[in-house]
């Protein structure tokens, strides 16, 4: 497909990684056109329009869809997968923020759109397109047979990057109108989920904070072959087993609510000369270096190195991939099918877990 205008993109969903990555991002690259913002908070939306020059605001993911004059959709909103959906019936491209669905349902509805749109559908893993996890990719490929594989993610506190950006939140929507979303997304969870839906909250971290570590594992090691052990102390952490066909193991820890001065998300591999690991950078600081430990054993010696690519950012670079996707065909990189093989893996965790019975909450027992 060749478009020769900027393509005229929508946003839906102009909160925190819309201010702080997209929004910029898309006005600073010459192949975009911000057509159309839409969010709950009119005020919001609008305050934003203003900013960055956007000529048109929605509430109303209905009317964006329906804009002749948006080519493609970026979706930043709380659940994805009915708005790409909808997106995709109605002819527009859409990269879509993860996680690509909460259920593997809604999930097989957003590829079966794709498929029958010929659209781009692209899932929204910027660290696929991080230069240092680039390089990673290449050393693990070199550094020979797998002994072990390891995954962490305890990220880190996430209000110190606040002071670096200046973001806009206008207190315009009606109440309860995000506490119902938040039920209607659990009452779905928690059918998928069966006698262990009292795991949602945790299923829900698991896909928010946990699904790039899923992308990366998958894009560095393959689909694992099981879920051998799933453990968890409470709704906010999770380590997991995942075996291989090669018989080395994957150890997945993942954990939120950490107060880290430091960003603590990685992905390493142990062969038997080398040990090399993959140290992800803060997602919300622009431009930090994604770096990459290498400690081998070389000509009867010990070999240390850190390499420390050179940075461009992975947002901007996952923009620029979207818009060769739509502009010249080239083919996508994160995949709505790799997307859905990590939903698929999520439950698989959450099911290898002791069951666990839904709990009402506070707002469940007022109704």
């Amino acid at each position: 497909m060749s478009e020769p205008h900027r393509i005229r993109i929508g946003v839906v969903g102009c909160g925190e990684i819309a201010q702080l990555m997209h929004v910029p991002f898309l006005d600073e690259l010459p192949e975009y056109e911000i057509a159309a913002l839409c969010d709950l908070s009119r005020g919001t939306a609008q305050a934003l329009a203003e900013r960055y020059r956007v000529p048109q605001v929605y509430t109303s993911i209905d009317d964006l869809v329906a804009d002749p004059h948006v080519d493609a959709i970026i979706i930043c909103s709380f659940d994805h997968a009915p708005v790409a959906t909808a997106a995709l019936k109605a002819g527009k491209h859409v990269l879509i923020e993860k996680p690509l669905a909460f259920t593997l349902a809604e999930g097989r509805e957003v590829l079966a759109a794709a498929t029958a749109s010929g659209r781009v559908a692209m899932v929204g893993y910027m660290k696929l397109f991080d230069p240092g996890f680039e390089r990673g990719l290449a050393a693990i490929a070199d550094a020979g047979p797998a002994r072990a594989r390891h995954a962490q993610n305890f990220a880190g506190r996430l209000d110190t990057y606040k002071a670096l950006y200046d973001q806009v939140r206008v207190a315009d929507i009606p109440a309860g109108v995000l506490d119902l979303s938040r039920r209607e997304v659990e009452d779905r969870i928690a059918v998928q989920l069966g006698d262990r839906a009292g795991w949602s909250d945790l299923y829900i971290i698991l896909l928010m904070l946990g699904a790039h570590d899923l992308a990366v594992i998958r894009t560095a090691f393959g689909t694992p072959t099981r879920v051998a052990f799933a453990g968890s102390s409470g709704q906010d952490n999770i380590v997991a087993v995942l075996e291989y066909p090669d018989g080395a193991p994957l150890t997945f820890k993942l954990g939120f609510g950490t107060a880290y001065d430091w960003w603590d998300e990685w992905v390493s591999v142990d062969t038997d000369t080398t040990q090399v690991r993959v140290n992800f950078s803060h997602p919300y600081i622009r431009y930090a270096p994604t770096t990459v430990d290498l400690h081998e054993s070389r000509d009867g010696a010990e070999s240390k190195a850190l390499v420390v690519p050179t940075s461009d950012d992975p947002f901007r670079r996952e923009l620029r991939h979207f818009a060769d996707a739509i502009k010249h065909g080239v083919p996508v990189t994160s995949t709505v099918e790799g997307g859905l093989r990590d939903v698929e893996l999520a439950a698989d965790m959450i099911a290898a877990l002791p069951p666990l019975a839904r709990t009402k909450r506070a707002h469940q027992d007022a109704c």
